[in-house]
């Protein structure tokens, strides 16, 4: 191999291992915002227009900044800093005007329930709100709340809807158990400590 051939291998070994430490950094770069893509939680806003702050090796990043609590969309995104694992990611609407309100809960149901994942219990007392939906989504869960606001009298002030992505199983919706058969040794092993209790040894 002369020197110009082994040259421009190395330019080319050079080149491949750089365009692998881009592609590597690119994507552990957007893995939290690839992730939140799935409760429609869109780039520009989260690149552009986030507020994050840095708290218990967490990352918290708003568009609800500063916080008013007037804004009719906003997006969260709550991830590890050096993994970015995305932790949980929320879309929220605020509305005054129920028949908005109404529009974005059929049109949010809808599209979840339309993309045949696997369907999970949400207790509604357990939340406190009216409306509340699961859906199993790998590792994840897409979850839906609705709710209204109310003040003094009964008269309701303003109106909620919140689309989540969290880990499955994390906390809220209601306690759920995995069912697990024992194996034939584990039978045996309780049979024989059943008896000896029944008969006293």
């Amino acid at each position: 191999m002369t020197d110009r051939q082994r040259t421009r291998a190395l330019v080319g070994a050079a080149g491949i291992g750089a365009l692998l430490l881009l592609g590597g950094s690119t994507a552990w770069y957007v893995r939290p915002i690839v992730s939140a893509r799935r409760v429609g939680i869109s780039w520009q806003p989260t690149l552009e227009a986030s507020h994050c702050t840095t708290a218990r090796d967490e990352v918290s990043c708003t568009t609800d900044w500063p916080v008013t609590g007037r804004r009719l969309t906003s997006t969260t995104l709550l991830y590890k800093p050096l993994t970015r694992e995305l932790l949980r990611a929320d879309r929220t609407w605020n509305l005054t005007d129920s028949a908005a309100w109404v529009r974005v809960i059929d049109s949010t149901q809808r599209a979840l329930n339309g993309r045949g994942w696997e369907r999970l219990p949400c207790d509604t007392a357990v939340m406190r709100v009216p409306i509340a939906d699961a859906w199993r989504l790998g590792a994840h869960e897409i979850r839906f709340y609705a709710w209204p606001q109310m003040r003094e009298g009964g008269i309701v002030e303003r109106r909620f809807a919140t689309v989540q992505l969290v880990a499955f199983g994390a906390h809220g919706c209601e306690p759920r158990y995995g069912v697990r058969l024992l194996t034939p040794a584990e039978m045996a092993q309780t049979a024989r400590a059943w008896l000896a209790k029944q008969v006293g040894f």
